[in-house]
């Protein structure tokens, strides 16, 4: 375990570097139309390093929001979404955020299925605000493949706000298309 967390301290670190001229790129076109007010970029190592996943909130308008995922362990598998959601204030210290989502999924045994199969996804999330330099997040939900075929999803962690723009985040995904492992982020607003 201490050598996974390890490995995935190396390539957080390594991630963060090759992400630095994106970052200043991104604060140098705030103000055009490159970069949406209010985008949400977040680059994650799970499976101790061997996969990553990529999510991303663009928002149409001040509570909408159009979701991408993409994701895999770079072994002909992958997982693909996209769909809408919302992010509201429940509290003052407390945001809710919902998505539903399409899926394609293509899993490392599944060879023969060209496109992979097809998914509906709905979630909902909290996150509440520990203080300006850190929050807390659960987030539940539901993949559906139709028929009996479902993942149930439990993620919960944290985040680290290093800057207004910039965050590092730890979260456990306990079950659903990646299930009892660790998600290592560093996010780009």
């Amino acid at each position: 375990m201490f050598f996974r967390l390890k490995r995935m301290q190396h390539q957080l670190l390594t991630l963060t570097f090759c992400l630095l001229p994106f970052q200043t790129l991104a604060y140098q076109t705030s103000g055009t139309a490159l970069v949406p007010a209010n985008s949400k970029l977040d680059i994650g190592l799970i499976d101790g390093g061997s996969s990553f996943l990529v999510e991303g909130q663009f928002p149409f308008s001040s509570l909408g929001h159009v979701s991408l995922t993409a994701g895999s362990r770079l072994e002909g598998d992958w997982v693909i979404a996209t769909g809408l959601g919302f992010t509201t204030p429940f509290t003052e210290f407390i945001d809710i955020s919902g998505d539903a989502q399409i899926y394609s999924v293509k899993f490392e045994k599944e060879q023969e299925e060209e496109f992979g199969k097809f998914a509906v996804g709905l979630s909902l999330e909290a996150t509440t605000y520990l203080s300006q330099m850190l929050d807390a997040s659960v987030k539940l939900g539901n993949v559906s493949f139709g028929g009996e075929d479902s993942q149930a999803v439990l993620e919960f962690g944290g985040r680290l706000y290093i800057s207004n723009h910039f965050s590092i985040g730890l979260s456990y995904l306990a079950n659903g298309l990646y299930e009892d492992t660790f998600k290592l982020s560093i996010s780009s607003k």
